[in-house]
């Protein structure tokens, strides 16, 4: 059982890395975007809703795409067993916080689109099952 659960955590850290450097591009264009609205920004109130929309998601994703990269690096060292999984249950903890703040701030201003839900569901069902694998596996 612990095999599995260090193949299911390895695996898992990963798909968290290749996510992790596969949202680097639409973190950075989102961020771009903030600084064009900023350059330009006029007094309307739908600019400012869009800067700060925009904004949060970023500083969002900035957080969210530290943290994976560490749980990510965290989760191929405990499956090797060269560290502890209490690391990784605690970033993967963390990471299913801001996973579903981010899918409830998309959904309450950006309203709902379906693309998006799949998106985030599957990411939330893999930060799950990095967080159990590693809660699983005992030293």
């Amino acid at each position: 059982m612990i095999k599995k659960n260090r193949m299911i955590l390895k695996v898992t850290s990963i798909l968290l890395l290749v996510l992790a450097v596969l949202s680097i591009t639409p973190l950075v264009t989102s961020l771009m975007t903030v600084a064009a609205v900023f350059g330009q920004l006029t007094a309307s109130k739908e600019s400012m809703e869009f800067t700060l929309y925009v904004l949060i998601i970023g500083l969002l994703g900035v957080v969210s795409l530290v943290l994976q990269f560490m749980a990510s690096v965290k989760g191929l060292k405990a499956s090797s067993g060269k560290d502890y999984p209490d690391n990784c249950k605690t970033y993967g903890t963390l990471l299913i916080i801001l996973q579903i703040a981010s899918m409830i701030i998309n959904i309450v201003l950006g309203g709902f689109e379906m693309s998006q839900l799949i998106g985030n569901g599957f990411s939330l069902l893999l930060l799950i099952l990095y967080t159990r694998s590693a809660a699983k596996l005992t030293y």
